[in-house]
């Protein structure tokens, strides 16, 4: 199993057989323990700098073997050590494999994977069709894909499926201004279904933060109406009346 100081000692030997053995001697320590992460990032590298893109790649995959169960993360960072050997060989197919896979599967930066699909992908937008089925529960990566087309009707459907407060919010600048009514609506019944399960003061001003940002969305007569309706719904919190007084 993974063990940080038997790592560094490997490290730390490794430099002294360089130093009084010589390089030679030193890869071979390396090659011979592969299952040390940084000697196999080390190897891939050389691998790669001397062109040898078959060694490199083989090192890499049994790396994905060797960490798939145990070190999902390390296994995910040898496929991307996989597409970097794609790009050099220009291996289209391979290119949007890996970067599919990794879209999807890896906590790595999602922009440069996707981007990568796009590039390579002959047909786009039958890709992208398959790609976002494949996505339906993934609650981040959907709608960064629609942000990313600039589907904001796509978007907007999205959060109006998911249309808690701190949805909205978040996506709020990227529907704004061709949605604001559409907006100011969604604020207005995600406001109303907050207040049945929340009955705090620090809950109240919540809500007011966002009646707030309905009137700069130019809601005022929503926010009128909304603020009505509360009073009429729970006449008896007088926290909520006193900062309703303040919208």
């Amino acid at each position: 199993d993974y063990d940080w100081s038997y790592r560094q000692a490997q490290t730390i030997r490794q430099e002294l057989i360089r130093k009084f053995e010589g390089e030679i001697k030193a890869i071979q320590f390396l090659e011979q323990n592969l299952d040390n992460s940084s000697f196999r990032k080390q190897a891939i590298e050389m691998a790669i700098t001397a062109k040898d893109y078959s060694k490199a790649k083989q090192l890499a995959e049994n790396g994905v073997i060797q960490d798939e169960k145990k070190l999902p993360g390390l296994a995910n960072d040898w496929r991307k050590a996989l597409l970097n050997i794609a790009i050099l060989e220009k291996d289209k197919k391979k290119i949007i494999e890996l970067a599919r896979y990794l879209f999807i599967h890896s906590n790595q930066e999602k922009e440069p994977f996707y981007l990568l699909m796009k590039k390579h992908v002959t047909n786009w937008a039958d890709f992208l069709e398959v790609l976002l089925k494949d996505l339906k529960r993934d609650y981040y990566l959907k709608p960064q894909v629609y942000i990313w087309e600039k589907s904001w009707d796509k978007l907007l459907l999205f959060v109006q499926s998911n249309a808690s407060l701190h949805t909205i919010e978040s996506y709020e600048k990227y529907l704004f201004p061709n949605y604001t009514l559409e907006l100011i609506i969604l604020y207005q019944s995600a406001i109303l279904e907050y207040m049945k399960h929340n009955i705090s003061r620090s809950h109240y001003q919540e809500i007011c933060r966002y009646l707030r940002r309905m009137i700069k969305l130019g809601g005022r007569n929503e926010v009128e109406e909304t603020i009505a309706t509360l009073k009429n719904l729970y006449p008896k919190r007088r926290a909520l009346m006193e900062e309703l007084q303040q919208v």
